[in-house]
């Protein structure tokens, strides 16, 4: 309907609500300003007349919306627990002195009715770390701090 309405080809219309959906996401995300927005949207080569409108729209509903999300209204998914295991092995069949450290993380997720507040569904998504992973993660660490 919207497609007809607004004469647009199907792939068009889903890439301009995709676009106009990151821009308002990472406004969210940074808590951007509605004067900021124009100006990074100007930068980025889009028409001023376009870049006002969302910075009236960012004005007007932008506060409103970084709120409900601060209070994780709009989450369909919450972390209801967090559980982790170290498994370190020491020895295989063909190895007597092996140190390979092997992590799980397991994470608890809820879907909740948001109108009523009743969990609907509940998920449990487990995470693997090999050695190799857990390392390149411990250099990020290292570097992160150095820096």
């Amino acid at each position: 309907m919207l497609q007809s309405a607004l004469s647009m080809e199907k792939q068009t219309l889903q890439l301009l609500l995709e676009t106009v959906s990151f821009i308002l996401e990472q406004a969210v995300y940074h808590s951007v300003k509605p004067a900021a927005l124009k100006q990074q949207l100007e930068n980025i080569s889009v028409a001023s007349e376009k870049a006002e409108v969302f910075s009236q729209v960012w004005a007007s509903a932008g506060p409103d919306v970084v709120e409900k999300i601060r209070h994780g209204i709009f989450a369909l998914k919450k972390l209801d627990h967090v559980g982790w295991q170290l498994n370190l092995q020491m020895a295989r069949s063909d190895q007597s002195r092996l140190k390979a450290p092997h992590a799980v993380l397991n994470l608890g997720l809820r879907t909740e009715d948001d109108a009523e507040g009743s969990v609907t569904e509940e998920q449990k998504l487990f995470v693997e770390f090999s050695l190799l992973i857990l390392r390149q993660q411990q250099i990020k660490t290292v570097i992160k701090h150095l820096v």
